[in-house]
This record gives structure tokens, sequence and C-alpha cells, in this order.
């Protein structure tokens, strides 16, 4: 039996509090997540899942509920700490990439090292070495702007996995992406996970929930697991 990854007790998450926009996006959420599984968050756009995956992410504390990491209890930890966590941990993957247009591409691949205090040149070794082998090597100071779709895509999956994490996050990775785009993403994904990575996409494209290297889907409505 696989290893627990990520463990959520009762998780919870409200927006606004108290107030008279008061939003709870997660409601007591129970959920084990395996290593080296590939799982997706299925749910409609307000379901919670973004919520839900940020969280799992270090990018947002749950109001009330415990997150274990890796066997650590992170829900609590001081900003400082968690930041700290996610740079160490965890790789991610925006919708539509949020790469800066007019930086080069080596520039948006090895932003995620800058925190971690890595020295520039053994920042450009890790880059090239990335872009060598999803075939980029050759476009290293092209702007993001000046990529197609698909080499964008690479770029977004190199500096999501620059910093060497052990857990992958997606979040609607193939929104804006066509047929070929969304099938060589998923691909890419497989590479990954079969290379020891876990990889949590959150996702109602039907494409990526029924691809065949998913281990799970796990279905949000209204901040809540559907069973």
């Amino acid at each position: 039996m696989k290893e627990s990854l990520i463990v959520l007790k009762r998780i919870t998450k409200i927006y606004n509090e108290g107030k008279l926009n008061e939003v709870v996006s997660v409601n007591d959420i129970s959920l084990d997540i395996k290593k080296n599984e590939m799982v997706v968050l299925k749910g409609p756009s307000g379901s919670g899942k973004t919520t839900l995956i940020a969280m799992m992410g270090c990018l947002l504390k749950p109001t009330s509920g415990e997150i274990t990491i890796m066997g650590k209890s992170v829900s609590k930890l001081p900003e400082k700490f968690m930041n700290q966590f996610k740079l160490q941990y965890f790789g991610f993957i925006f919708q539509s990439f949020q790469l800066i247009p007019e930086l080069s591409v080596s520039d948006n691949v090895e932003l995620p090292l800058y925190p971690l205090g890595i020295k520039p040149a053994k920042r450009r070794e890790m880059s090239l070495k990335l872009l060598e082998r999803f075939d980029l090597k050759q476009r290293q100071n092209f702007k993001i702007k000046e990529l197609s779709g698909g080499e964008q895509q690479r770029v977004a999956i190199i500096r999501a996995i620059i910093n060497q994490p052990q857990i992958l996050l997606a979040d609607e990775p193939t929104a804006h992406l066509d047929s070929e785009l969304s099938q060589s993403y998923l691909e890419y994904m497989k590479a990954l996970k079969d290379s020891g990575l876990s990889v949590i996409i959150a996702s109602h494209d039907p494409r990526v929930c029924e691809f065949s290297e998913v281990d799970r889907v796990i279905e949000i409505k209204d901040g809540q697991l559907k069973l």
C-alpha cells in the first residue's frame, strides 16, 4: 500500500467570515493523497477545487481543519515556514501558465530558484539541463511572447519542476489548450509521474479526467466531496 503524501482532516475554507458576503468555498473535506499518485480534482467552476488545491500547496491556510504533508502538520505553520515548505516540496502550473511575456525563457524558468538562494551559474546550469530535456535549449533567450502555445506549455512545466519538487499541482492546465496540446500536456504529466512525482490536477476537462494514467478522480461540488 502506498504511503500517504497529503492528508486533509475536516478542512474548511471560509472567505469574508462573519460578513454579509461570507462564502464557504470548501466545507469539511477529508482526503488522503498517496505518494506517486496522479489525482484529478473534478468539479465545475466555483466548486471549490481551486481553493482546495491552493490549500494543499500551502498557498492558502484553511479556516479550520488540519493539513499534513509528508507527515508534517502545516496548516498552522507561520507564513515564513509555510513559504519555505512550499518552495521546497511543490511545483505549480497555473491556468494560462502565468508566464512573464517580456522576460526570456531562461529568466521565466529560473524564477522559482531565486528565493532558494541558488547562485546564478547554478541556476543557469539547472535551467539549461531541463530546457535541453524538453527540446527548448535553442529558445532559451527568446521572450515568452515569441513562443508558440506548445513551447509556452513546456516552459510552464519546466518552471514547475526546476526546484525538483515532490508534488506537482496544476490548476485547470488544459483550459485554453486545443486537443493536441492537451494530449501532449498529459503525456508530460505521465512522464513526470513515472519519474516519481505525485501529480494533482484541478480540472473539469473530460480529456484530463478520462486520461488512462489518472489513478483517481475525486469529484467536488459546492465545496464538498461528491460521494
